[in-house]
C-alpha cells in the first residue's frame, strides 16, 4: 500500500515564512496605491468643484455682467459665501477659495478626509489628510510663496444687513441707493470696494454689523517676487499693507529692486504703497517697481537713471520724443508723460513718480 507523502514541519514553516515577506512587500504596495487613488480623487473634486464655480459664475453674468469674483470666500458644505454651486460628486464640506479678478489666485477645501491647497495660480499644489477651518495658519505655502492673511466678512442676514445701510446711508426711497444696500450685503462691490474692503479699511467698524455678519481669518499664498533684500527698506504698515518710507543701502547696492511683500513670521504683508520723496536723492541708478505698487508719494523717485516698471524699462531716451510728447497709457496702474524735459509718471491715484531726465 502507498503512503501520501505530506509537507514537512520545516517545508511548512517555509511557505509561511515565504507568504509573510510577501505580505511584508505587497501590503504597503497596495496601501499606497489605495491612499495614492484618494488623493487623486479629492484632487479631481477640488478642481471640479473650481470649474463648477466657474460655470455658476459663467451663468451669473447673463443677469449681472459687472459681477466680479475678488476676495476670499468662504466654503461650507459645497456653498460658496452660502451660494448654491451645482455640482454633481463630492462636495467640499469646508474651506476657503480666494478669487482675483475672476482668477482663482489660492485657497483650501476639505474633501473628505484631504485638504487641497491651491497655490496663487490656481493649481492644487498639495493635497494631505487634515481639514481646512477659518484659521489660515493651517495653510501651508511653497518654496517662493507667502502666506497673506485677511479678515473676510460674511452676511449671516442679508434682511438686518440691508435695513442696516439703508439707515446708515439715510436711502429713504432713493432706489439707487436701496439697490447699493442690497448689492453690499450680497457680496457685491459698491464703489470698487466689498463689505470686507470697507471694514478691513476701517470704513466700517465691525462692532456696528456684527450681529448678522461673521469675522473670519482667511489666506492664500502669494507669490515672493525677486526684490532687494528686505533690511535696506523702511516702511510703515497700516491696514494689512505696507508703505516703502525709504531706503538705507544706496551706497552699496544703486539698481533697487522694490519687495512685492514684506515679510514678518512666516507670513506677508502686501506692498502697495511709496511714500512721499522714498527714493529721492539718494543716489541710486535705477528702480524696479512690482505690480504690488498702486500708490506713489509725491517725488517719491528722483534722479535716477531708469524706472522699471512691469517690465518695462523707461528712460529718458525712450520716453523723450521731439515735442515732449507723451507716449500715452503704460499699463493699468501708471501713465507716462514728459514735462519740460523731466519724465513724469503717474500712479493709479494721481500722485507722480518723478524721473529727471539726464540728456
Amino acid at each position: 500500500m502507498k503512503k501520501n507523502k505530506g509537507f514537512t514541519l520545516i517545508e511548512l514553516l517555509a511557505i509561511i515564512v515565504i507568504l509573510a515577506i510577501i505580505a511584508v512587500i505587497t501590503v504597503p504596495i497596495i496601501l499606497n496605491i489605495i491612499e495614492n487613488s484618494k488623493q487623486g480623487a479629492a484632487t479631481d473634486s477640488a478642481y471640479g468643484y473650481k470649474d463648477a464655480v466657474n460655470k455658476w459664475y459663467v451663468s451669473k453674468l447673463q443677469d449681472d455682467n459687472n459681477y466680479t469674483l475678488n476676495g476670499n470666500y468662504t466654503v461650507s458644505d459645497g456653498k460658496l459665501n452660502n451660494i448654491d454651486i451645482p455640482l454633481s460628486g463630492d462636495k467640499p464640506t469646508n474651506g476657503t477659495l480666494t478669487y482675483s479678478n475672476n482668477i482663482l489666485t489660492g485657497g483650501c477645501l476639505t474633501i473628505g478626509e484631504y485638504k487641497v491647497t491651491f497655490d496663487s495660480k490656481g493649481s492644487v499644489s498639495k493635497t494631505e489628510k487634515g481639514s481646512c477651518n477659518s484659521n489660515s495658519g493651517e495653510i501651508t505655502c511653497s518654496s517662493g510663496e507667502y502666506l497673506y492673511e485677511i479678515n473676510q466678512y460674511v452676511v449671516t442676514d442679508e434682511e438686518a444687513c440691508e435695513t442696516y445701510f439703508e439707515n446708515v446711508w439715510e436711502c429713504a426711497d432713493d432706489e439707487s441707493c436701496i439697490s447699493d444696500a442690497s448689492d453690499i450685503c450680497s457680496g457685491k462691490e459698491v464703489g470698487e470696494l466689498s463689505l470686507s474692503d470697507n471694514v478691513n479699511l476701517g470704513y466700517i467698524d465691525y462692532s456696528d454689523i456684527q450681529e448678522f455678519v461673521l469675522e473670519q481669518v482667511v489666506g492664500s499664498c502669494r507669490p515672493i517676487l525677486p526684490s532687494t533684500d528686505q533690511s535696506c527698506f523702511t516702511y510703515n504698515i497700516e491696514n494689512n499693507q505696507a508703505t516703502i518710507t525709504g531706503y538705507t543701502c544706496s551706497e552699496t547696492i544703486k539698481n533697487v529692486v522694490l519687495p512685492n511683500v514684506i515679510l514678518q513670521n512666516q507670513k506677508g504683508i502686501p506692498v502697495t504703497k511709496i511714500g512721499d520723496s522714498a527714493f529721492s536723492g539718494i543716489g541710486i541708478t535705477s528702480i524696479e517697481i512690482p505690480d504690488s505698487i498702486e500708490y506713489a508719494g509725491f517725488n517719491a523717485v528722483d534722479d535716477v537713471e531708469s524706472i522699471i516698471i512691469e517690465g518695462r524699462t523707461i528712460t529718458p531716451s525712450v520716453v523723450m520724443e521731439e515735442g515732449h510728447k507723451a507716449p500715452g497709457q503704460l499699463d493699468s496702474n501708471f501713465k507716462v508723460m514728459t514735462i519740460r524735459g523731466t519724465i513724469n509718471i503717474f500712479s493709479r491715484n494721481g500722485a507722480n513718480l518723478i524721473i529727471n531726465a539726464s540728456y
